[in-house]
């Protein structure tokens, strides 16, 4: 709440929102209603973001190692392999909490750049490409290849070539298109 209470306070300095909407929109968000979307796009969210993640699986073993896996087997792996990424989430929700913003958090090798203030769009990106190599999303990718590999009977190597390649590019067109509509200077 405070990082929205704080980009409202932006757009009324830009004048692209007057003081009353501000009061109107903190009321709204602060309130029964505005908790229940708030969650609701969380819980919606996150089967959306496995389901592309299988989906990402299934292409690396099924398509581009032509290996028999179905889907489903793929989605088993991302979503028992997302289990390993709670203790990143927690880090990350305690961070956040203690710091009260979002903003310029890291919890993978994005946390070597160095703190500009205001953030410019080129380390936006790529402080989100070295979070999306850093260990604990590493740990995460391990996992998933480990499952596909004995899941799908393919070898190993094989499986960790197609789905890290496949992985660390995804991420670097994330991480340009992140740069790209960040809000950063």
């Amino acid at each position: 709440m405070p990082m929205i209470t704080e980009s409202w306070e932006q757009a009324v300095a830009d004048g692209r929102m007057t003081t009353e909407q501000v009061d109107k929109a903190e009321t709204f968000m602060g309130g029964p209603i505005g908790k229940s979307i708030t969650v609701g796009q969380a819980v919606i969210a996150s089967p959306i973001i496995l389901l592309i993640s299988a989906l990402g699986v299934w292409f690396g073993v099924g398509f581009v190692l032509g290996r028999k896996f179905r889907f489903r087997l793929a989605f088993e792996t991302v979503a028992w392999s997302s289990l390993v990424s709670i203790p990143g989430q927690i880090l990350t929700g305690v961070l956040a909490w203690s710091r009260e913003t979002m903003k310029g958090l890291h919890i993978g090798f994005g946390i070597l750049l160095p703190v500009s203030d205001p953030p410019n769009k080129v380390m936006t990106g790529v402080g989100f490409f070295l979070d999306a190599i850093g260990p604990l999303a590493v740990w995460y990718l391990v996992v998933v290849v480990l499952g596909a590999a004995a899941l799908s009977g393919a070898p190993r190597k094989n499986v960790a070539w197609a789905l890290g390649a496949l992985y660390v590019v995804l991420m670097m067109c994330f991480a340009a298109l992140g740069a790209m509509f960040s809000r950063a200077g």
